[in-house]
Protein backbone atom coordinates (compact mmCIF):
# COMPACT_ATOMS: atom_id res chain seq x y z
CA UNK A 1 0.00 0.00 0.00
CA UNK A 2 2.62 2.56 0.99
CA UNK A 3 4.96 1.53 -1.74
CA UNK A 4 1.65 2.34 -4.40
CA UNK A 5 1.24 5.93 -2.57
CA UNK A 6 4.70 6.65 -3.31
CA UNK A 7 4.58 5.67 -6.70
CA UNK A 8 1.73 7.53 -7.50
CA UNK A 9 3.35 10.86 -5.85
CA UNK A 10 6.91 10.26 -7.63
CA UNK A 11 4.48 9.89 -11.02
CA UNK A 12 2.45 12.82 -9.88
CA UNK A 13 5.97 14.83 -9.61
CA UNK A 14 6.12 14.50 -13.51
CA UNK A 15 3.54 16.57 -13.93
CA UNK A 16 5.19 19.37 -12.86
CA UNK A 17 8.46 18.45 -14.17
CA UNK A 18 8.70 19.88 -17.54
CA UNK A 19 7.48 22.69 -19.95
CA UNK A 20 4.67 22.78 -21.88
CA UNK A 21 3.43 19.96 -20.81
CA UNK A 22 6.40 17.66 -21.54
CA UNK A 23 7.80 16.13 -19.08
CA UNK A 24 11.43 13.95 -19.07
CA UNK A 25 10.98 10.31 -19.24
CA UNK A 26 14.33 8.45 -17.23
CA UNK A 27 15.59 4.86 -18.17
CA UNK A 28 18.26 2.35 -16.87
CA UNK A 29 20.31 3.73 -20.21
CA UNK A 30 20.13 7.01 -19.67
CA UNK A 31 22.75 6.41 -16.76
CA UNK A 32 24.53 4.34 -18.75
CA UNK A 33 28.16 4.67 -20.30
CA UNK A 34 26.33 3.86 -23.69
CA UNK A 35 23.86 6.48 -23.24
CA UNK A 36 25.96 8.99 -22.46
CA UNK A 37 28.01 8.82 -26.06
CA UNK A 38 25.98 10.24 -29.35
CA UNK A 39 22.52 8.35 -28.49
CA UNK A 40 19.82 10.99 -28.82
CA UNK A 41 17.85 12.30 -25.64
CA UNK A 42 15.12 10.32 -24.52
CA UNK A 43 11.64 11.09 -25.60
CA UNK A 44 9.55 12.94 -23.52
CA UNK A 45 6.13 12.02 -21.49
CA UNK A 46 3.27 14.21 -22.65
CA UNK A 47 1.39 15.57 -19.68
CA UNK A 48 -1.47 12.52 -21.60
CA UNK A 49 0.82 10.03 -21.18
CA UNK A 50 1.24 10.79 -17.70
CA UNK A 51 -2.01 11.37 -17.01
CA UNK A 52 -2.83 7.86 -18.57
CA UNK A 53 -0.85 6.12 -16.28
CA UNK A 54 -2.28 7.69 -13.76
CA UNK A 55 -5.80 6.33 -14.74
CA UNK A 56 -4.56 2.90 -13.64
CA UNK A 57 -4.59 4.18 -10.08
CA UNK A 58 -8.02 4.36 -9.91
CA UNK A 59 -8.42 0.63 -9.93
CA UNK A 60 -6.15 0.35 -6.51
CA UNK A 61 -7.13 0.60 -2.79
CA UNK A 62 -9.38 3.37 -1.52
CA UNK A 63 -5.91 5.15 0.05
CA UNK A 64 -4.29 5.04 -3.42
CA UNK A 65 -7.33 6.78 -4.97
CA UNK A 66 -7.15 9.36 -2.33
CA UNK A 67 -3.15 10.12 -2.94
CA UNK A 68 -3.97 10.38 -6.56
CA UNK A 69 -7.17 13.05 -6.02
CA UNK A 70 -5.05 15.06 -3.08
CA UNK A 71 -2.56 15.19 -6.14
CA UNK A 72 -4.44 16.05 -9.26
CA UNK A 73 -6.42 18.61 -7.12
CA UNK A 74 -2.92 20.28 -6.48
CA UNK A 75 -1.85 19.54 -10.26
CA UNK A 76 -4.84 21.54 -11.26
CA UNK A 77 -4.26 24.26 -9.11
CA UNK A 78 -1.26 25.14 -9.54
CA UNK A 79 -1.46 24.34 -14.03
CA UNK A 80 -5.15 24.81 -14.94
CA UNK A 81 -4.10 23.85 -18.20
CA UNK A 82 -4.49 20.19 -17.15
CA UNK A 83 -8.24 20.66 -16.19
CA UNK A 84 -9.71 19.29 -19.59
CA UNK A 85 -7.42 16.23 -19.46
CA UNK A 86 -7.68 15.26 -15.87
CA UNK A 87 -11.49 15.90 -16.33
CA UNK A 88 -11.26 13.17 -19.29
CA UNK A 89 -10.22 10.75 -16.88
CA UNK A 90 -11.91 11.28 -14.00
CA UNK A 91 -15.10 11.79 -15.71
CA UNK A 92 -15.93 8.04 -16.22
CA UNK A 93 -14.86 6.90 -12.80
CA UNK A 94 -16.44 10.04 -11.18
CA UNK A 95 -20.18 9.33 -13.16
CA UNK A 96 -20.16 6.43 -11.28
CA UNK A 97 -20.89 7.89 -7.79
CA UNK A 98 -22.73 10.98 -10.04
CA UNK A 99 -26.16 10.98 -10.84
CA UNK A 100 -26.28 14.36 -12.98
CA UNK A 101 -30.09 14.37 -14.42
CA UNK A 102 -32.11 12.07 -11.92
CA UNK A 103 -35.11 13.43 -10.09
CA UNK A 104 -33.43 12.49 -6.59
CA UNK A 105 -32.56 15.36 -4.59
CA UNK A 106 -29.89 13.43 -3.90
CA UNK A 107 -27.28 13.87 -6.53
CA UNK A 108 -24.94 10.91 -5.04
CA UNK A 109 -25.16 7.41 -5.43
CA UNK A 110 -23.14 7.36 -1.07
CA UNK A 111 -24.13 3.21 -1.21
CA UNK A 112 -21.52 2.35 -4.15
CA UNK A 113 -18.94 4.42 -2.03
CA UNK A 114 -19.46 2.50 1.34
CA UNK A 115 -18.91 -1.42 1.92
CA UNK A 116 -19.60 -3.98 4.29
CA UNK A 117 -16.91 -5.55 6.44
CA UNK A 118 -16.81 -9.67 7.26
CA UNK A 119 -16.83 -10.03 11.02
CA UNK A 120 -19.81 -10.02 13.98
CA UNK A 121 -20.90 -6.23 13.56
CA UNK A 122 -20.26 -6.00 9.38
CA UNK A 123 -19.62 -2.26 9.60
CA UNK A 124 -19.38 -0.56 6.89
CA UNK A 125 -15.91 1.11 5.88
CA UNK A 126 -15.47 3.80 2.90
CA UNK A 127 -14.28 2.48 -0.54
CA UNK A 128 -14.82 5.54 -2.62
CA UNK A 129 -13.52 8.60 -1.35
CA UNK A 130 -16.27 10.66 -3.09
CA UNK A 131 -15.47 14.18 -1.47
CA UNK A 132 -12.16 14.71 -2.95
CA UNK A 133 -12.95 13.29 -6.00
CA UNK A 134 -15.38 15.70 -6.18
CA UNK A 135 -13.41 18.66 -5.26
CA UNK A 136 -10.69 17.49 -8.12
CA UNK A 137 -13.95 17.85 -10.52
CA UNK A 138 -15.17 20.76 -9.67
CA UNK A 139 -11.49 22.62 -9.44
CA UNK A 140 -11.17 21.47 -12.80
CA UNK A 141 -14.61 23.06 -14.43
CA UNK A 142 -13.59 26.19 -12.21
CA UNK A 143 -10.66 26.68 -13.37
CA UNK A 144 -11.70 25.89 -17.45
CA UNK A 145 -14.76 28.11 -17.24
CA UNK A 146 -11.67 30.92 -16.91
CA UNK A 147 -10.02 29.57 -19.80
CA UNK A 148 -11.21 30.71 -23.64
CA UNK A 149 -10.54 27.10 -25.44
CA UNK A 150 -11.73 25.17 -22.25
CA UNK A 151 -14.94 27.53 -21.94
CA UNK A 152 -16.35 25.55 -25.56
CA UNK A 153 -15.80 22.13 -24.53
CA UNK A 154 -19.54 21.03 -24.72
CA UNK A 155 -18.51 17.83 -21.87
CA UNK A 156 -17.08 20.43 -20.10
CA UNK A 157 -20.29 22.59 -19.91
CA UNK A 158 -22.80 19.63 -19.45
CA UNK A 159 -20.88 18.82 -16.20
CA UNK A 160 -20.58 22.49 -14.94
CA UNK A 161 -24.31 22.72 -15.31
CA UNK A 162 -24.92 19.14 -14.13
CA UNK A 163 -22.76 20.57 -10.90
CA UNK A 164 -24.66 23.67 -10.70
CA UNK A 165 -28.02 21.35 -11.09
CA UNK A 166 -26.92 19.27 -8.11
CA UNK A 167 -26.59 22.55 -5.89
CA UNK A 168 -29.82 23.33 -6.24
CA UNK A 169 -31.54 20.03 -5.82
CA UNK A 170 -29.28 19.62 -2.65
CA UNK A 171 -29.96 22.90 -1.16
CA UNK A 172 -34.21 21.33 -1.29
CA UNK A 173 -32.99 17.69 -0.03
CA UNK A 174 -34.47 16.60 3.73
CA UNK A 175 -33.08 13.88 5.71
CA UNK A 176 -34.74 10.99 4.24
CA UNK A 177 -33.15 11.97 0.47
CA UNK A 178 -30.18 10.54 2.07
CA UNK A 179 -32.21 7.41 3.49
CA UNK A 180 -31.65 9.03 6.93
CA UNK A 181 -33.91 10.36 9.66
CA UNK A 182 -34.16 11.53 12.79
CA UNK A 183 -34.53 8.21 14.23
CA UNK A 184 -31.76 6.69 12.17
CA UNK A 185 -29.12 3.75 13.82
CA UNK A 186 -26.01 5.94 14.33
CA UNK A 187 -24.06 3.34 16.41
CA UNK A 188 -21.03 3.05 14.48
CA UNK A 189 -20.40 -0.34 15.76
CA UNK A 190 -23.63 -2.26 14.06
CA UNK A 191 -24.25 -2.35 10.20
CA UNK A 192 -26.59 -0.02 10.07
CA UNK A 193 -25.38 2.35 12.28
CA UNK A 194 -21.95 2.74 10.45
CA UNK A 195 -23.79 2.84 7.15
CA UNK A 196 -25.89 5.60 8.16
CA UNK A 197 -22.99 7.52 9.92
CA UNK A 198 -20.88 6.95 6.95
CA UNK A 199 -23.52 8.27 4.49
CA UNK A 200 -23.52 11.74 6.69
CA UNK A 201 -20.01 12.12 7.12
CA UNK A 202 -19.47 11.49 3.13
CA UNK A 203 -22.56 13.94 1.99
CA UNK A 204 -21.44 16.43 4.81
CA UNK A 205 -18.05 17.10 3.12
CA UNK A 206 -19.27 16.91 -0.37
CA UNK A 207 -21.57 19.57 0.82
CA UNK A 208 -18.70 21.80 1.67
CA UNK A 209 -17.29 21.01 -1.42
CA UNK A 210 -20.41 22.33 -3.59
CA UNK A 211 -20.17 25.30 -1.05
CA UNK A 212 -16.68 26.45 -2.44
CA UNK A 213 -17.71 25.77 -5.82
CA UNK A 214 -20.90 27.84 -5.50
CA UNK A 215 -18.45 30.16 -3.63
CA UNK A 216 -15.79 30.76 -5.88
CA UNK A 217 -18.21 30.69 -9.48
CA UNK A 218 -20.97 32.60 -8.22
CA UNK A 219 -18.94 36.42 -8.53
CA UNK A 220 -20.64 36.88 -4.60
CA UNK A 221 -23.96 37.36 -6.05
CA UNK A 222 -27.09 37.16 -3.72
CA UNK A 223 -28.55 34.00 -5.90
CA UNK A 224 -25.31 32.01 -4.91
CA UNK A 225 -24.87 33.20 -1.02
CA UNK A 226 -28.49 32.13 -0.43
CA UNK A 227 -27.69 28.71 -2.52
CA UNK A 228 -24.53 28.94 0.69
CA UNK A 229 -26.60 29.22 2.93
CA UNK A 230 -29.40 26.86 2.06
CA UNK A 231 -26.57 24.01 1.72
CA UNK A 232 -25.14 24.96 4.95
CA UNK A 233 -28.87 24.28 6.82
CA UNK A 234 -28.62 20.75 5.42
CA UNK A 235 -25.07 20.36 5.93
CA UNK A 236 -26.02 21.23 9.54
CA UNK A 237 -28.90 18.43 9.46
CA UNK A 238 -26.45 16.15 8.62
CA UNK A 239 -23.84 17.39 11.54
CA UNK A 240 -26.50 16.88 13.92
CA UNK A 241 -26.55 13.00 13.19
CA UNK A 242 -23.41 12.40 13.90
CA UNK A 243 -22.76 14.17 16.97
CA UNK A 244 -25.92 12.40 18.02
CA UNK A 245 -23.46 8.91 17.62
CA UNK A 246 -21.26 10.30 19.56
CA UNK A 247 -23.93 11.66 22.40
CA UNK A 248 -25.19 7.94 22.29
CA UNK A 249 -25.27 5.50 25.45
CA UNK A 250 -21.56 4.00 25.61
CA UNK A 251 -21.19 0.44 23.98
CA UNK A 252 -20.82 -3.00 24.72
CA UNK A 253 -17.61 -4.33 25.51
CA UNK A 254 -17.63 -6.91 23.30
CA UNK A 255 -18.39 -4.21 20.84
CA UNK A 256 -16.71 -1.14 22.04
CA UNK A 257 -13.18 -1.26 20.17
CA UNK A 258 -15.58 -1.35 16.99
CA UNK A 259 -17.19 1.32 18.35
CA UNK A 260 -14.38 3.58 18.84
CA UNK A 261 -12.79 2.45 15.27
CA UNK A 262 -15.60 3.16 13.07
CA UNK A 263 -16.56 6.49 15.08
CA UNK A 264 -12.94 7.55 14.45
CA UNK A 265 -13.35 6.62 10.40
CA UNK A 266 -16.09 8.96 10.41
CA UNK A 267 -14.98 11.91 12.48
CA UNK A 268 -11.33 11.70 9.92
CA UNK A 269 -13.96 11.85 7.10
CA UNK A 270 -15.61 15.09 8.29
CA UNK A 271 -12.73 16.68 8.94
CA UNK A 272 -10.55 15.24 5.99
CA UNK A 273 -9.57 18.65 4.76
CA UNK A 274 -11.45 18.93 1.71
CA UNK A 275 -11.30 22.77 1.86
CA UNK A 276 -8.73 24.27 -0.69
CA UNK A 277 -6.29 27.23 1.25
CA UNK A 278 -7.43 29.69 -1.60
CA UNK A 279 -11.05 28.98 -0.52
CA UNK A 280 -10.29 29.53 3.24
CA UNK A 281 -8.83 32.46 2.32
CA UNK A 282 -11.42 34.38 0.07
CA UNK A 283 -14.24 32.98 2.17
CA UNK A 284 -13.13 34.36 5.65
CA UNK A 285 -11.86 37.55 3.98
CA UNK A 286 -15.47 38.35 2.86
CA UNK A 287 -17.09 36.83 5.73
CA UNK A 288 -15.21 39.16 7.92
CA UNK A 289 -12.72 41.88 6.43
CA UNK A 290 -14.60 42.96 2.98
CA UNK A 291 -15.74 46.56 2.76
CA UNK A 292 -16.78 46.28 -0.57
CA UNK A 293 -20.48 48.21 -0.10
CA UNK A 294 -21.12 46.68 -3.62
CA UNK A 295 -21.03 43.11 -1.45
CA UNK A 296 -22.55 44.40 1.43
CA UNK A 297 -26.45 42.33 0.65
CA UNK A 298 -24.57 39.58 0.04
CA UNK A 299 -22.42 39.70 2.97
CA UNK A 300 -25.54 39.94 5.15
CA UNK A 301 -27.19 36.92 3.78
CA UNK A 302 -23.80 35.19 5.03
CA UNK A 303 -23.54 36.98 8.29
CA UNK A 304 -27.16 36.43 9.40
CA UNK A 305 -26.35 33.03 9.51
CA UNK A 306 -23.87 32.89 13.33
CA UNK A 307 -23.26 29.08 12.71
CA UNK A 308 -21.48 29.70 9.26
CA UNK A 309 -19.93 32.57 10.84
CA UNK A 310 -18.14 29.86 13.27
CA UNK A 311 -17.72 27.69 10.10
CA UNK A 312 -15.62 30.49 8.47
CA UNK A 313 -13.50 31.20 11.75
CA UNK A 314 -13.46 27.78 12.30
CA UNK A 315 -11.59 27.20 8.33
CA UNK A 316 -9.22 29.52 9.31
CA UNK A 317 -8.16 27.94 12.70
CA UNK A 318 -8.17 24.12 10.61
CA UNK A 319 -6.01 25.31 7.96
CA UNK A 320 -2.95 24.55 9.78
CA UNK A 321 -3.79 20.74 9.74
CA UNK A 322 -5.39 20.71 6.41
CA UNK A 323 -5.37 22.49 3.20
CA UNK A 324 -1.34 23.98 3.66
CA UNK A 325 -0.66 20.10 3.71
CA UNK A 326 -2.06 19.59 0.10
CA UNK A 327 -0.30 23.30 -1.18
CA UNK A 328 2.90 22.24 0.48
CA UNK A 329 5.05 22.37 -3.10
CA UNK A 330 3.78 25.77 -3.86
CA UNK A 331 4.85 27.95 -1.40
CA UNK A 332 3.90 31.50 -2.77
CA UNK A 333 0.27 30.55 -2.76
CA UNK A 334 0.41 29.24 0.81
CA UNK A 335 2.33 32.17 1.37
CA UNK A 336 -0.13 34.65 0.04
CA UNK A 337 -3.17 32.86 1.35
CA UNK A 338 -1.63 32.68 4.95
CA UNK A 339 -1.59 36.45 4.80
CA UNK A 340 -4.58 36.56 4.13
CA UNK A 341 -5.92 34.49 6.70
CA UNK A 342 -3.81 36.05 9.21
CA UNK A 343 -5.31 39.29 8.49
CA UNK A 344 -8.15 37.89 8.79
CA UNK A 345 -8.04 36.56 12.29
CA UNK A 346 -6.50 39.60 13.65
CA UNK A 347 -9.63 41.62 12.14
CA UNK A 348 -11.88 38.97 13.23
CA UNK A 349 -10.49 39.31 17.08
CA UNK A 350 -11.09 42.87 15.90
CA UNK A 351 -14.75 42.53 15.21
CA UNK A 352 -15.94 39.42 17.41
CA UNK A 353 -17.49 41.65 19.84
CA UNK A 354 -19.84 43.18 17.23
CA UNK A 355 -20.06 40.08 15.22
CA UNK A 356 -21.33 38.43 18.67
CA UNK A 357 -19.21 35.19 17.45
CA UNK A 358 -16.08 35.11 20.20
CA UNK A 359 -17.92 33.50 22.93
CA UNK A 360 -19.02 30.71 20.61
CA UNK A 361 -16.74 30.66 18.20
CA UNK A 362 -12.92 28.87 18.40
CA UNK A 363 -11.02 29.32 21.26
CA UNK A 364 -8.73 31.88 21.55
CA UNK A 365 -6.08 29.88 22.21
CA UNK A 366 -6.84 27.72 18.99
CA UNK A 367 -7.22 31.33 17.19
CA UNK A 368 -3.27 32.50 18.14
CA UNK A 369 -1.89 29.00 17.66
CA UNK A 370 -3.26 29.04 13.96
CA UNK A 371 -1.68 33.15 13.54
CA UNK A 372 1.63 32.03 15.01
CA UNK A 373 0.99 29.54 12.00
CA UNK A 374 0.81 31.67 9.24
CA UNK A 375 3.13 34.36 10.31
CA UNK A 376 5.76 31.66 10.92
CA UNK A 377 4.76 30.11 7.31
CA UNK A 378 5.59 34.27 6.49
CA UNK A 379 8.61 33.85 7.97
CA UNK A 380 10.05 30.88 6.11
CA UNK A 381 9.16 32.21 2.87
CA UNK A 382 12.23 32.56 0.41
CA UNK A 383 12.38 35.12 -2.14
Amino acid sequence: MEARKVAVAGVLMLLGAGDAGAVPQFSQRAFSQDARSSAPPPAALSAGEVLAILRRCLSQQPDVRLSLYVGLHRAVTDMPHLAVDVLSVLEPHFSKYFDPDGAQRNPFRTSLCLEQQSGAQGVHTLVEPLPQLLAVVCRCVSVSSAQAGAASDARLQHLGGALREACARLSRAELDDFGLSRASDMNPATAAGSRNLMTAATIVCCIEVLMEFVFSGGERSMESCNLIVALFHRRDALMALARDAHAAPAAAPATAAATATAATAADAHINSGVHSIEFAAAFCRFMFSDNDPHNLSAQNVLRAEKPLLRMAAGLAVQCPDTAPALDAPMPDRVFVNACLLGRTLVHDVAMAQQMRVASTGPAAKEKVRALLFYLREANNKTF
